[in-house]
């Protein structure tokens, strides 16, 4: 059995309103009445507080998180909402109500599938639109996760901690300056970092600190700020007996997907290595090499560096160097990206609205005329379209491990001019 889409009851979107008795202006009948209960003919339904639920209103939406660019560079998650207001409830200027929807308004979103709650998106509403012509009811909200608070101008210079401070404490102490209040769960880095002036956001500082570890700062589908370090090349850990997923082209060896995008490009891929550190007197290395001279022999040279990084510790700059090379000096050809949709298979829904940032997973790739692709692959960006009709999802992957080397032509035929 296949279903285009989550039906009405295994979906849930949250959104603020704020308690009316808290409004320093005359409160509408409308919201005395619906905010301890139903209103009449049921438009919304109670959630908890501070909440309603706005499911039975929804158009469609699109959820964007992590990364859309480079390795590493995750971004914030982005939630664009678009609401039917044929009702005239969402309605800023309407007559018996108080705007109820306000930049920095929190809104959730969550999957209910056969007995579970997946989280979806957790965020801020930072702008609201509505339909711009006769006949035109819409309401569209543009949201963003924790990240667009931590990202706001510091204005001035301070100090970002102590010195030889270690990853994890200095992360700590950012989230507590950009006033994050929601969960955290940071793991334990290598590095420690320098004592500095700055102007930058607490989240570019936060991601500099990140990155100097080998590392990577996001926030996850719960809201829960999240520091993965060099383990994250192995996935996050799973609960016992649970598989990870596998996709595959053959309808056999996998999940299906829809389509794929193979690459073959150099702005990831590196077999020489450079990593330069700000100078900490002679305890810290400016700068440290890594080759992978059968890469090199193989493909060329192709030299990588990261930006300018931060660290105090002397012998982790050639460690980082090292662990930077194990993840590009085989990464010449690699899987971009793949998509699926889950009205092909109900078993989709069980390995997608799990799946989060720095999941592992399998691809199976089956080029024509050529060797079977079978990668290990980590999750690093995920999009997700969403209408009552149906879904897709866009999956961002990097390298997990080492992906199989194949050979994508036949060198007999390279001189000849003949392709198989």
């Amino acid at each position: 059995m296949t279903q285009a889409s989550l039906t009405r009851e295994q979906l849930e979107v949250l959104l603020e309103i704020r308690d009316p008795t808290t409004w320093d202006v005359p409160v509408a009948a409308w919201d005395e009445a619906v905010w301890d209960g139903d209103p009449p003919g049921n438009e919304w339904t109670d959630a908890r507080a501070g909440y309603v639920d706005v499911t039975c209103d929804v158009r469609g939406f699109v959820i964007e998180r992590g990364r859309q660019s480079n390795w590493d560079n995750l971004l914030a998650a982005n939630l664009d909402l678009e609401l039917d207001n044929s009702s005239g409830l969402y309605s800023i200027y309407a007559s018996d109500a108080y705007p109820r929807i306000r930049p920095g308004f929190a809104i959730e979103i969550t999957a209910k599938w056969k007995g579970q709650r997946y989280p979806l998106f957790v965020g801020t509403v930072n702008q609201y639109t509505e339909g711009q012509t006769p006949g035109d009811y819409k309401v569209a909200l543009k949201c963003t996760d924790a990240f667009y608070g931590l990202a706001v101008d510091i204005g001035g210079q301070y100090n970002p901690g102590t010195p030889y401070q270690p990853v994890t404490e200095r992360i700590n102490g950012l989230l507590d300056r950009g006033r994050f209040d929601g969960p955290r769960h940071l793991v334990q880095g290598n590095a420690t970092m320098l004592n500095y002036a700055t102007s930058r956001s607490v989240l570019d500082e936060i991601q500099l600190t990140a990155v100097s570890d080998g590392g990577v700062f996001f926030i996850d589908t719960d809201g829960t700020a999240m520091f993965m370090g060099q383990e994250r090349v192995n996935g996050r850990p799973r609960p016992d007996g649970a598989q990870v997923p596998s996709f595959s082209d053959d309808c056999v060896s996998g999940l299906p997907y829809a389509a794929i995008e193979p690459i073959i490009a150099d702005h990831e891929f590196g077999n020489v290595v450079l990593v330069s550190n700000v100078s900490q007197g002679t305890d810290s290395p400016t700068s440290a090499y890594a080759i992978d001279q059968d890469s090199v022999i193989a493909n060329g040279e192709f030299p990588w560096s990261p930006d300018q990084l931060v660290l105090c510790n002397a012998n982790y700059v050639q460690a980082l160097a090292d662990f930077q090379l194990s993840r590009r000096s085989q990464a010449f050809y690699r899987i971009n990206s793949f998509e699926c949709y889950p009205i092909h298979d109900d078993e989709l829904w069980d390995a997608l609205l799990p799946l989060r940032i720095m999941d592992s997973l399998f691809i199976t790739r089956t080029p024509p005329a050529s060797n079977i692709v079978h990668a290990p692959q980590i999750c690093d960006g995920i999009r997700i379209e969403a209408t009552p009709e149906m879904w897709k999802y866009v999956v961002r992957c990097s390298p997990g491990d080492k992906i199989d080397i194949a050979n994508f032509w036949d060198f007999d035929y390279w001189d000849s001019g003949v392709w198989v």
